[in-house]
Parts: C-alpha cells; sequence; structure tokens
C-alpha cells in the first residue's frame, strides 16, 4: 500500500475511534427543562432524609442546615432558570388571512 492510504486510513480509524468512545461516554439520562415539584421532593428525601439516616455521624442539626442549604439552592435554581416565553396571539397568516398587510393609501388633500 501506498503510504498516503496507510496514514488516511489510520486517520479514519482513530478519529472513528475517538467519536465512538464519545458517543459511548456521552449517553447518560439527561433532564431536559426544570424538574417537577415531585422529582424534586424526592430527591431531597433521597439525599437528606436516607443518605444521612446510613451515617450514624449525623445529627439533626446538620440535617437542618443540610436543608437549609438544599432550600437557597432551589431558590438560586429557580432564579437563574429561564421563564417560558409569552405565547402571543397568532399572526394574520395563522389565521387564514392576507400575508402581506395593505398599505395605507395616501393621506386626505
Amino acid at each position: 500500500m501506498k503510504r498516503w492510504i496507510k496514514r488516511t486510513l489510520i486517520g479514519l480509524f482513530g478519529a472513528s475511534i475517538l467519536f465512538g468512545g464519545l458517543a459511548a461516554c456521552s449517553h447518560r439520562m439527561h433532564h431536559h427543562g426544570p424538574m417537577s415539584e415531585a422529582d424534586m421532593t424526592r430527591l431531597r428525601e433521597r439525599f437528606i432524609d436516607k443518605r444521612p439516616a446510613a451515617n450514624s455521624r449525623w445529627t439533626r442539626r446538620r440535617k437542618t442546615k443540610l436543608g437549609a442549604l438544599a432550600d437557597a439552592l432551589k431558590a438560586q435554581r429557580a432564579a437563574l432558570m429561564p421563564r417560558p416565553m409569552p405565547t402571543r396571539a397568532p399572526s394574520a397568516v395563522a389565521r387564514g388571512g392576507p400575508a402581506v398587510r395593505p398599505r395605507p393609501g395616501p393621506g386626505p388633500g
């Protein structure tokens, strides 16, 4: 084989390994959009109530502080999340009207 063919094939093979690895590792459970209140409650219960309960050194005061931190982070996240766009009334085209607005005629006089 010629040298340039070998280099091309090795480059294509390397690129396919790279992109295949990225595709395999990037498949995670992504949550799109804000979490529902039920999901937030479930995660809060899991991370604040159940997980520290397994550790006997966690005191009630620590759990209270962790709960306050979770509430503060929730408020910050809510402040940073984008608000949904307000819906507009459908345009004239969507209502079946003319696509172009008629121009006003010359003024009086």
